[in-house]
């Protein structure tokens, strides 16, 4: 996998595995959605590492946190 110069391959990780949960709860924003179903659909192998991956989104404001273990897309992210 080619990473765009200055980038680390973790951190281009980090971008696609964004991406594609972005692309994924799109398909249905005010969905609450659970880890599992997320890392399910996305095929992520390392689930721990994945949930703190969403709190982390959650602290930054791209999801809300609307119950444990429960996840919605951020508005202003629905069509960013």
């Amino acid at each position: 996998m080619l990473t765009p110069p200055g980038t680390t391959p973790a951190a281009a990780s980090d971008t696609g595995r964004r991406n594609r949960t972005l692309q994924l709860l799109r398909t249905d924003p005010a969905r609450p959605w659970r880890p599992t179903e997320i890392a399910a659909a996305l095929k992520i192998g390392h689930y721990r590492s994945f949930c703190a991956q969403l709190g982390q989104w959650a602290r930054d404001g791209m999801l809300h946190r609307v119950g444990r273990g429960l996840y919605t897309l951020n508005p202003a992210w629905a069509n960013a």
